[in-house]
């Protein structure tokens, strides 16, 4: 690949929006009203993408199309998830376009050659052109960002009935899971760990609510507990396979599980306030393992299968927003790709 000369990107540097100190940490939000590349500046965008790919060297649509795919698999997607057509590559370049996707000119910006600084600063281009802002670390929200808090709000509140409806259910059929933490993986999973410890609080202080008892809110410490593993792990090491995945909700289980036989120690003595789990405790205790070897043991049995199925409807949840355009983090769409089953048109490139 031929490398890039001084100043290539200087149409792109001498944009006003264009952060100050040059650097991706103090990255400002733009203000659309102000940005001199509203109106036709999609087209302008086009003009000197153009211009930018026929100084690397006239690298055809194709062969971009194939360095970005080798790019989206070097960060641990499959060839399935990570591949892009031809077609949407060279729709980029294309005049008369109303909508371009950023995240995609910064690919084809990284596929031509440019640094991170580089493909932030085409990406900040991008979503001023496109009337909408760019947050710190280069992550673009929409055009109207009251209208996304608020849709995540209402979607954090979903989270919450969705949790009490699955704890209802198998509380009714004496199932020994619980499902109380779907909604908090969900909201974690999307929006971060700390996000889905206050949908896990909320939904332990309304299940307390509406059972009208609230000794159980010793719970809440297993919510944020499960949220700030579910969160933090999604976003690194865990999330970047199917495996990994897996291992992260044994790793949530586990923690969860030992979080929640401290609290129904210290809160209730010992006992459970679920009979089938009970049951299942009484009975491990006869074996002679002792009173923290059955509450672990068969807490930790529980939780495993609790965790599994809770991490994965709650991932069911997050590539449903994904696939029907709901504006999401790149770093979650990214993990999406990796861990998801390749399904062609999956997750939004």
């Amino acid at each position: 690949m031929r490398g890039f000369a001084p100043g290539r990107f200087a149409p792109v540097r001498d944009c006003p929006e264009f952060w100050a100190s040059d650097s991706l940490v103090n990255m400002t939000a733009v203000d659309p009203s102000t940005s001199n590349y509203s109106g036709h500046g999609l087209d302008e965008l086009a003009r000197d993408l153009q211009q930018l790919r026929l100084e690397a060297g006239a690298i055809s649509y194709a062969e971009l199309a194939t360095r970005i795919t080798q790019l989206r698999e070097s960060r641990g997607m499959s060839h399935a998830a990570a591949k892009v057509a031809r077609s949407s590559v060279y729709d980029v370049f294309r005049p008369g376009r109303k909508r371009v996707n950023a995240e995609l000119v910064g690919e084809i910006v990284r596929a031509l050659g440019g640094g991170e600084e580089d493909v932030a600063a085409w990406q900040l281009r991008t979503a001023a052109a496109r009337g909408e802002a760019v947050q710190p670390h280069g992550r673009v929200v929409g055009g109207k960002p009251s209208r996304n808090v608020a849709l995540a709000f209402l979607l954090c509140v979903a989270a919450v009935g969705l949790s009490q409806f699955l704890n209802f259910s198998v509380t009714a059929l004496q199932v020994p899971i619980y499902l109380d933490m779907v909604g908090t993986a969900l909201a974690a999973f999307a929006f971060g760990p700390w996000v889905g410890a206050a949908v896990g609080v909320a939904t332990n202080l309304t299940g307390n609510l509406m059972h009208g008892d609230f000794s159980g809110w010793g719970f809440a410490f297993v919510q944020i507990a499960g949220a700030v593993v579910w969160g933090y792990g999604f976003r690194r090491w865990f999330g970047r396979s199917r495996l990994r995945f897996l291992l992260l909700n044994v790793v949530t289980a586990v923690v969860c599980s030992v979080v929640a036989v401290a609290v129904i120690q210290i809160f209730f003595g010992g006992v459970t306030n679920l009979s089938s789990v009970a049951a299942l405790e009484s009975a491990a205790a006869q074996l002679g393992t002792g009173l923290w070897g059955a509450l672990f043991s068969v807490n930790m049995l529980t939780s495993l299968a609790d965790k599994l199925i809770s991490g994965y409807l709650a991932l069911l949840g997050v590539w449903a927003l994904a696939h029907y355009g709901f504006s999401l983090a790149e770093t979650v769409r990214v993990r999406l790709g990796m861990v998801t089953p390749r399904l062609k048109g999956s997750v939004p490139a």
